[in-house]
């Protein structure tokens, strides 16, 4: 859940000379919001996890047991924000990773390690950005076919005389896992008012496919989620009303075995609560089934469908089990006290982000979350990934000296390893809470962004920014 994408990629813009005057000027916490759990199919070893932070992404190829770190730098993007990773299996039937970025869509073997190109997608190349694809802002791998993947963009294209927004709208569809992508034809449900937040697809019927996006400009603005039963050639629409200080929905999940079972949670300032709302007449109508008392930044549904961990920061760790009644609202288990900023689970193992304060930055339970084993903590991350001499990912070490200062990791070993210290990176990491609130993504964690003020320009941007939600995941 990062900052709603398609206001900070046009503020960013304007913004980025100033900040990259500053090192670290945005000042975000360190904090995980993602983790992509290994899946059949994929191509991608049993034993690989992938970790979204708020500076670069940490992966484990050993089931946690051990983390290494790639800079945002070397993955074709900066900034604050925070990219939706997914696994996929590519045309060639190896694994490998998509990603949502204000400069593209990414896409990376599981070495991570080769060239950045602008555009295109396939032969030997190991990382890309599509920059033809700007201001992505969510995208989904089908759970039915990790070849199949869908996009979504807004990319801020001017405001009008009456402080209306207008965006440049992109749906986009790849059969070969983000290999090559078709820009479908849009709908005139996503006008140029219209911008992007979520994105999900059934895994029993492909063609059954879930938005959720905002018109408008904070308390005034509508928030919407529309669904297709096409592929995404028609859309129909439905408003969801929010209250207080939320300031949008967002998409969780589709239930694995029922397409018309989707999911969705609001979203708004830090302390503001959140609703969980599901549908089961795909998409039409909503109920609300459960309200937390602070920001959801975590939610994984069981692979069967019948049972569901969710929670926050405030709210911690709750289990509920979901219900075909009507209005009811579900009944809530508080399983443990770890302060939750993303949740990912593959049935028998239910994983947890998390900060110091819960023993962890990663955390694993194979009890239902009632106890969990610490698999990473910010100062247990190894460093740089391994890869080949001249390789982009190379790049890192440059970074880490920094990165490990801002970790609390001693570098007294080999103190040498970069004699100016190491290159600053300008974005630091999330706030606590992470993935949720933003003055989207990813779930990931998160509270409100402590950008620290360096002129009045990134004051504006920080007041602006706390306007907005952020994206799940």
């Amino acid at each position: 859940m990062a900052v709603s994408r398609a206001i900070l990629g046009v503020l960013g813009a304007l913004l980025v000379p100033a900040m990259a005057a500053t090192a670290q000027a945005n000042g975000r916490v360190p904090a995980a919001g993602q983790i992509v759990l290994p899946r059949p199919g994929t191509g991608l070893p049993a034993s690989e996890i992938l970790l979204r932070t708020t500076f670069g992404i940490s992966l484990s190829k050993d089931t946690g047991t051990t983390w290494d770190w790639v800079c945002e730098p070397a993955l074709g993007f900066d900034g604050v924000q925070d990219p939706t990773f997914g696994a996929v299996r590519g045309a060639d039937g190896k694994g490998a990773y998509v990603y949502s970025a204000f400069e593209g869509l990414g896409r990376a073997t599981e070495e991570f390690c080769s060239p950045v190109v602008d555009r295109g997608f396939g032969g030997a190349i190991d990382l890309v950005v599509d920059r033809g694809f700007g201001g992505a802002i969510d995208l989904v791998v089908d759970p039915a076919d990790s070849t199949h993947v869908v996009a979504v963009a807004s990319k801020y294209d001017r405001t009008g005389d009456d402080g209306t927004l207008y965006y440049t709208n992109k749906l986009a569809v790849s059969r070969d896992g983000g290999g090559a992508y078709t820009t479908l034809a849009l709908p005139s449900v996503f006008d140029a008012t219209f911008r992007f937040e979520t994105v999900e697809l059934a895994a029993s019927d492909p063609k059954r496919l879930y938005t959720s996006g905002f018109r408008g400009l904070g308390p005034t603005g509508t928030a919407l989620i529309a669904h297709s039963e096409d592929g995404g050639i028609t859309f129909a629409e439905t408003a969801i009303p929010l209250l207080g200080d939320e300031r949008g929905v967002y998409l969780a999940t589709v239930d694995p075995k029922n397409a018309d079972v989707v999911y969705a949670r609001t979203a708004g300032t830090p302390d503001t609560k959140s609703r969980l709302l599901v549908s089961r007449d795909g998409g039409k109508t909503f109920a609300v089934k459960a309200t937390l008392q602070g920001p959801m930044l975590g939610f994984a549904l069981t692979p069967d469908g019948a049972g569901l961990y969710l929670g926050g920061p405030k709210d911690r760790l709750l289990f509920a089990t979901p219900t075909a009644a009507p209005e009811e609202p579900w009944a809530l288990e508080k399983r443990s006290n770890v302060q939750i900023q993303c949740l990912a689970t593959d049935g028998t193992t239910v994983w947890a982000c998390s900060n110091e304060v819960s023993g962890f930055v990663v955390g694993a339970s194979t009890d239902g979350g009632r106890t969990f084993a610490r698999k990473l903590g910010l100062s247990t991350l190894r460093g740089p990934l391994a890869c080949p001499a001249g390789t982009p990912t190379t790049t890192c070490a440059s970074y880490w000296p920094q990165q490990a200062a801002d970790l609390g990791i001693s570098l007294a070993a080999d103190a040498g390893a970069a004699a100016d210290g190491g290159k600053p990176l300008r974005d630091a990491g999330t706030t606590p809470a992470g993935d949720d609130l933003g003055g989207s993504g990813c779930a990931a964690a998160s509270g409100a962004p402590a950008w620290a003020p360096i002129g009045g320009a990134v004051g504006f941007f920080a007041m602006i920014a706390a306007l907005f939600a952020r994206r799940r995941r």
